[in-house]
This record gives structure tokens, C-alpha cells and sequence, in this order.
């Protein structure tokens, strides 16, 4: 019982021995640094996005880290820019035979990540409720949808923001 109440002691010792306390002002500089001006946004593709991925690999290195990928540092991938708006973008609404065109910029705006649908129609707008299926709360918001129904629709989930 005195060997492994040693060994306890001695193992924690020496884990408090080799903690590392962060070097604040290092890292409120490179916070700084990558939130500044000079860096232009960092948006992707820019001077100032190179700038910020060299300055990160730079601070990885320093801290005895290697990439984690065969590629090495970076990892390249697709990436869909910022979004433009073109001359017939529209969002109309039907309901029960009557149309609602709903206002660009007002009612609605294409994120970077909306599809092209070029004019097609996408069928019909389910109401998921906020989501939520959890047996344990009895509470089902797609009770009134088929799958049927929702593999030929869009459903439409509340935030409630």
C-alpha cells in the first residue's frame, strides 16, 4: 500500500512539474493581429486569408505540432465565393392558387450557399415545426408529413429566432 500511494504521489508530482501555463500577451498579439485591418477581412483567396493561414501554420510549428494530413498544412477544397444576385433572381410563393412574389433584399436574399434552381420549380414548402423528434418528450413535429411527402418537398424548420 506505501508503493502505490509513493507512486501516486511521485506520478502526480511529476505531471504538475511539466504543466504549461499560455503565454497571454503571445496570444492577445496573435489575436491581434489576425482581427486587424491588415489582413483585409481574411476572405478566401485574398492576401490577407494567406496571410492569417501562414501565420497559424507559423504558431503550430512553434509549438511542436506537425500536419495532421499527408498534404501537409493546408487543405484545399470548392469553395463557393460571395453570393451575386442576377437579373431574374425571384422567390414566388403559391398557396391554395394564389402567388405571392416575395421582395430580393425584403423578404429574402440567396446565401452562399443556395441552390441554382434556373428558373425550376422546387414543389411544395412543408411546416416541420421547430424539428423536434423526441420520443421521450412525445413530441413529434413531422407527425402530419409522409415520407413520401417530405422526400418531394422542402420542409421548413423553425428557428425561432
Amino acid at each position: 500500500m506505501k508503493t502505490l500511494l509513493l507512486c501516486l504521489l511521485l506520478t502526480g508530482s511529476i505531471q504538475v512539474g511539466y504543466t504549461q501555463q499560455p503565454d497571454t500577451a503571445r496570444l492577445y498579439r496573435s489575436i491581434k493581429y489576425l482581427a486587424s485591418d491588415r489582413l483585409q477581412g481574411r476572405l478566401p483567396g485574398t492576401k490577407g486569408e494567406k496571410k492569417a493561414a501562414g501565420h497559424l501554420k507559423h504558431g503550430m510549428k512553434h509549438a511542436g505540432l506537425s500536419p495532421g494530413a499527408p498534404e501537409g498544412w493546408y487543405q484545399f477544397f470548392e469553395f463557393a465565393g460571395k453570393p451575386a444576385l442576377g437579373r431574374h433572381n425571384q422567390l414566388i410563393l403559391e398557396t391554395g392558387g394564389e402567388k405571392v412574389a416575395l421582395g430580393v433584399g425584403r423578404d429574402w436574399y440567396p446565401l452562399a450557399v443556395s441552390a441554382n434552381l434556373d428558373g425550376q420549380q422546387f414543389g411544395k414548402v412543408m411546416n416541420g415545426g421547430y424539428g423536434i423528434l423526441d420520443s421521450s418528450l412525445a413530441r413529434n413535429d413531422f407527425k402530419e408529413l409522409t415520407s413520401a411527402e417530405i422526400g418531394q418537398s422542402w420542409v421548413l424548420i423553425d428557428l425561432g429566432l
